[in-house]
C-alpha cells in the first residue's frame, strides 16, 4: 500500500471514530487533551476495523467462580454481565501489555463500563486474596462475594478510571482499535 492510501486510509478511520465513538470523545475530553488515550491489549488486532464486543467471553486466568459470581453481581448492580460481555482497558499501556501488544481504544456510542477504585485488575487482587486460586476449585462462596464487594465496583466515573490505569470493562455495540 503506497503511503498516500495509507494516510486517506487513516484519516477516513479518524473521521468514523469521531462520528461513531462521540460519546467515549466527550467523556474523556479527548477533543480537549489529543493525548488521552485508553489502550487495549490483545495478540490478534484487526485495525480500523469496526469490532464486536464478545457475547460470552470465558475468563482467560481468572477462576470460573469469581467470573460467575461478579458477572451476577454487575447484572443485578448495573444491568450488564461484565465479565462476559466485555473488552477490557487501561489508560496505561503497563496494564495492558501483558494481554498482548497494546493498542489505542474507540468503543462506539451506547457503551457501558465498570471499574474498581480499589482493584487495578480483577485477577491480581484475586490472587492476593485467595492464595493459590488458580488450583482453587472450590471457593468460599461467601468470600468470593466479600471480595468482589471491597472492590467498590462502579459504572462511572471514566477519568478517574482512565487516570489510574485500572482495569476498566467496556460492553456495548463495540469499538475500534488503532495502532499506538
Amino acid at each position: 500500500m503506497k503511503l498516500i492510501e495509507i494516510h486517506q486510509r487513516n484519516h477516513s478511520i479518524l473521521e468514523m471514530i469521531k462520528v461513531e465513538c462521540g460519546q467515549f470523545i466527550k467523556e474523556l475530553e479527548i477533543d480537549k487533551y489529543p493525548t488521552r488515550a485508553m489502550y487495549h491489549g490483545t495478540r490478534s488486532p484487526s485495525f480500523g476495523t469496526k469490532m464486536r464486543m464478545p457475547i460470552d467471553r470465558t475468563p482467560r486466568d481468572l477462576p470460573l467462580q469469581i467470573h460467575n459470581a461478579a458477572n451476577e453481581m454487575f447484572k443485578r448492580r448495573f444491568g450488564v454481565p461484565f465479565r462476559s460481555v466485555s473488552v477490557f482497558a487501561s489508560g496505561h499501556t503497563v496494564s495492558t501489555e501483558q494481554y498482548g501488544a497494546s493498542y489505542k481504544f474507540f468503543p462506539l456510542d451506547g457503551y457501558k463500563y465498570c471499574w474498581s477504585p480499589i482493584y487495578d485488575d480483577m485477577y491480581d487482587a484475586a490472587l492476593d486474596a485467595f492464595p493459590n486460586v488458580v488450583v482453587k476449585k472450590d471457593l468460599d462462596p461467601d468470600l468470593v462475594v466479600d471480595f468482589l464487594r471491597k472492590g467498590d465496583y462502579r459504572d462511572h466515573g471514566l477519568y478517574n478510571a482512565w487516570v489510574t490505569g485500572h482495569e476498566i470493562m467496556f460492553s456495548g455495540p463495540g469499538y475500534y482499535l488503532l495502532e499506538r
